[in-house]
Order: C-alpha cells, then sequence, then structure tokens
C-alpha cells in the first residue's frame, strides 16, 4: 500500500487540478465587451471666394445711373463673413478715364443673398455678419451679387473720355 498511496493521491490531485481549471470554463457560456465610436472631422475652418468677373457697362440709359453686378461665390466653413471692398487707387471708389483726367466716382452695393436686400460699402470698411451659404465654390456655385452704380450727374457729358477703366479688390474674412 505504500506503493500505491503516492500514485492514488498523485492521481487524485490530477482531477482536482482538472475539475478546477475546467469549472470556469464549463460556466461561461458568452463573454461581452464594449467599445466606444466617435466620428470627428478634423476639417480646418477656412473662407473662398471665387467666379468674380468683370464688371461691363455699355451704352447707359439718358437720365439714368450707369450700373452693372457680378453674381460671384462666397464659401467656407465659417458661419458667418464679412467683406470688403477697396480701390487700390485710393481710398473712394472711382475710375480713370482713358482721355481725361477727373476721375470718375461709383457705388458698390453689395447683396450678400442675390435677389435680397443689398448693402453700400464704404471703401476699406467690411460688412460683417454675413450668413455663408456654400461649403465650397465651383464654377458652378453663385450665390452673392455685388453692383456697381454710377450716377448720372457723374457721367453725363463725360462720353468722350471713355473708356473708364479700375480695380475693385473684394477681400473676405470668416467670422
Amino acid at each position: 500500500m505504500k506503493i500505491l498511496f503516492p500514485k492514488l493521491l498523485t492521481s487524485i490531485a490530477t482531477a482536482g487540478l482538472a475539475i478546477t481549471s475546467a469549472t470556469p470554463a464549463l460556466s461561461q457560456t458568452t463573454d461581452m465587451e464594449s467599445s466606444t465610436i466617435s466620428l470627428t472631422f478634423n476639417q480646418p475652418l477656412f473662407i473662398d471666394i471665387a467666379n468674380v468677373s468683370p464688371v461691363m457697362i455699355q451704352d447707359p440709359m439718358q437720365n439714368m445711373p450707369a450700373s452693372g453686378f457680378d453674381d460671384f461665390c462666397v464659401g467656407g466653413t465659417f458661419g458667418n463673413y464679412g467683406i470688403t471692398f477697396t480701390n487700390p487707387m485710393g481710398s473712394a471708389f472711382f475710375l480713370m478715364p482713358t482721355l481725361g483726367s477727373q476721375p470718375l466716382p461709383y457705388s458698390v452695393i453689395f447683396y450678400s443673398v442675390i435677389g435680397g436686400a443689398g448693402q453700400f460699402a464704404t471703401p476699406g470698411n467690411t460688412l460683417p455678419n454675413n450668413t455663408v451659404q456654400d461649403t465650397m465654390c465651383d464654377p458652378t456655385v453663385l450665390n452673392t451679387r455685388f453692383e456697381v452704380e454710377i450716377a448720372f450727374a457723374d457721367w453725363q457729358g463725360r462720353e468722350a473720355e471713355a473708356p473708364f477703366n479700375g480695380t475693385l479688390l473684394i477681400m473676405v474674412e470668416g467670422q
């Protein structure tokens, strides 16, 4: 029996070990974990102005202001923007004649929405709080307008000095 006792003890110990390690595996039929899912866009804020074209004013009607307009695009990821119109030649809006020396003054009217109410622009002063309507500007997007108006009293009698030319700078700033 002395020889059998160590073998029996070893067998009981092995069986106890097998039962102990098998117990958790036998009692656990499912397991579960959870995951948190986040979707983020790290798109930087930007503002874009595009599709600005030349304004051609030809043969205005007598006794009427000479006017022309351009529809263009302001887009971006800001909620609002400010827009500033300036003349690189000075502190007023004017056109220079080809034959003559006296500048021809004009006004700029800005429409943040085509067909909406216009605001007169003052050279170098920002017109704030305009709503960004589109995220991107492509060649088909035209969502805002500026108009150039020359009073009849200013252009009357100056036809011989034509053409009149100038540059209008337009800057947009995200707000």
